[in-house]
């Protein structure tokens, strides 16, 4: 099983190709907004992405990508922060997507998006599944 853990920062996670434009040690060097990534299409059955897709330059491209990259029946499990879930002074940096725009935006590239009940502050989980 051939899992991506995108945008890993110090996060290095066992089992899994972590990567990051910056080198923490232990996952590949590559900037997440260029691309293609480094990758053959349909590589991953699982990638995860923590705190990454509010700082991507154009979220459009990233998801297309992660497309490609990503198997049929493949999982991309992500977190990011939604304004309707901000009930706290926390700064948040990078560009906010409610919940309904990243429902729209995962659904109209073909993933099949499924937000978790969990609420931690201002971060929305969610599960989006490539379907053919």
């Amino acid at each position: 099983m051939n899992k991506l853990n995108l945008g890993c920062g110090k996060d290095i996670k066992e089992g899994y190709i972590n990567l990051d434009i910056v080198d923490y040690g232990g996952n590949r060097i590559h900037d997440i907004n260029t691309f293609p990534y480094p990758f053959e299409e349909n590589y991953f059955d699982e990638i995860y992405a923590s705190h990454i897709l509010e700082h991507l330059n154009n979220f459009h491209n990233s998801i297309t990508e992660l497309y490609r990259i990503l198997k049929p029946n493949g999982i991309f499990y992500c977190s990011v922060p939604v304004p309707e879930r901000k009930k706290s002074t926390a700064v948040i940096h990078g560009k906010l997507y409610s919940l309904d725009d990243l429902k729209k935006l995962f659904e109209n590239k073909k993933f099949n998006f499924r937000p978790f009940p969990d609420e931690n502050g201002a971060l929305l989980y969610f599960r989006a599944n490539l379907y053919d």
